[in-house]
């Protein structure tokens, strides 16, 4: 006697592959911004990328009404692009440093998300309140 699917089976296994679908496109999402982020050098180019993560994001957000918890993936992006915007707004030389920060001075790792950053090259995470007196304080050593 053969094996047959059952109807039960084949729905679990098109969610699995639904599912599997959806991370690939998040990795190549994410792959993709972090290849943005390299290009952009001024305040106009970075403008231009959160007005359509904006329009991103919202529908994102009409598209997952229904969901308790959704991934945020265009909401972390409009962080990344605000903190690059302050960044270049301040006259910082700032580049793509991993997957999780920036690079800024050649020296400062600054993390996309969280308000963190840590000198190149030491495990040594600190905190800091907003980037403007991240770059006064730590960066050009500007104390008050």
């Amino acid at each position: 006697m053969p094996f047959e699917f059952t109807a039960e089976d084949r729905m679990l296994q098109e969610k699995r592959m639904q599912i599997a679908h959806r991370k690939r496109l998040m990795i190549n999402y994410i792959s993709h911004a972090n290849r943005i982020l390299e290009d952009c050098e001024t305040v106009e180019q970075v403008n231009k990328l959160i007005k359509s993560a904006e329009i991103d994001r919202d529908e994102s957000h009409i598209d997952t009404w229904h969901k308790m918890y959704d991934n945020q993936l265009y909401d972390r992006e409009l962080c990344r692009l605000h903190k690059l915007k302050n960044f270049l707004d301040l006259g910082v030389a700032v580049e793509v440093h991993s997957h999780h920060g920036f690079l800024v001075e050649g020296k400062f790792v600054v993390a996309f998300q969280r308000n963190r950053w840590r000198v190149e090259g030491k495990n040594k995470w600190y905190w800091y309140k907003d980037v403007e007196e991240l770059v006064n304080r730590y960066i050009r050593k500007e104390h008050t």
